[in-house]
């Protein structure tokens, strides 16, 4: 896995193995962790801790973590803080919870929260609201470190600060409220009725009827704000599920495509193939752990 060290200093003890099925984006003092077809392992594990400070970015209501004796559910649009060596424990579900795990290296963010003259620590029983511009500089950096064009760890830097302040904005009420922007709001929603119906058989009139919108406004609204067309990010969403559903073997080619939401495994391979240069199964060869799983496509 790359940046593997990297990620065991800001995570903690774990394996790669537990992250088969995350999303992961991670530079020298920020890393970004977002579950895609299922459970981080090394979150369910009791009592786990991390040597940095973690921020849930919650997008749904079913992730329940255990906090001592007490099991706290995720509130949507808001985010909960970890100190670093907090015990916690994510609880094993029948569905994947939407959110962003950002993990701050704890001498970083003490350097930077001290720009803003802050002594205090933030209660880690309290929900922080976050804002679209957050969610919106962490798909870029999640974005530049997948594509790794030339530069990339110069944005990754850069979009280390820009993470950590507009966290740190958040949580001490620096930043001012956001205008509510139709639009964006709009967008938002339609995003997250994509993530929970990726698997379904979707089509663009379906999410501009979500929205409330005609199908021509609301593709055009969407491009705008998301700089692709809906059924370009419907297709993106399944794919990366796809590709983590590989890495963790445990499913046949044919389970997998229909799991995506894609109508055949040939339209799946034939999918994956443009995308990602190389089959699905070959991509299976080469980065799914071994000796587990099956390997047929049947």
């Amino acid at each position: 896995m790359r940046d593997f060290e990297q990620i065991q200093r800001l995570v903690g003890n774990i394996t790669e193995e537990q992250l088969r099925y995350v999303e992961c984006a991670v530079h020298h003092r920020v890393g970004l962790f977002m579950p895609m077809a299922g459970q981080c392992e090394y979150a369910t594990s009791p009592e786990h801790t991390h040597p940095a400070y973690s921020f849930i970015l919650a997008f749904d209501d079913r992730c329940h973590t255990r906090i001592g004796d007490v099991v706290v559910q995720s509130v949507p649009s808001t985010m909960a803080m970890m100190a670093p060596g907090f015990a916690h424990q994510e609880l094993p579900g029948e569905t994947v919870s939407r959110y962003i795990a950002v993990l701050i290296d704890a001498t970083f963010f003490e350097t930077q929260k001290k720009l803003y003259g802050i002594v205090t620590q933030p209660n880690p029983a309290d929900l922080y609201p976050f804002s679209d511009r957050l969610v919106q500089a962490c798909r870029e950096f999640l974005v530049d470190y997948q594509e790794a064009y030339p530069g990339y760890e110069q944005l990754l830097e850069s979009g280390e600060l820009k993470i950590c302040h507009l966290i740190i904005r958040q949580i001490f009420g620096i930043a001012q409220k956001e205008p509510p922007v139709v639009g964006s709001i709009t967008i938002h929603r339609a995003v997250e009725y994509i993530y929970a119906n990726y698997a379904e058989s979707l089509t663009v009139g379906d999410m501009a009827h979500k929205a409330n919108l005609s199908t021509s406004h609301f593709t055009r609204l969407f491009r705008r704000e998301m700089g692709i067309a809906p059924a370009e990010y419907l297709l993106q969403i399944r794919l990366n599920v796809a590709k983590r559903m590989l890495q963790a073997n445990d499913r046949t080619l044919t389970d997998i495509a229909f799991d995506c939401g894609f109508g055949s495994s040939s339209y799946f391979s034939h999918s994956f193939s443009k995308a990602f240069g190389m089959a699905p199964s070959l991509y299976r060869k080469r980065y799914a752990p071994t000796g587990s799983g099956p390997q047929n496509a049947s």
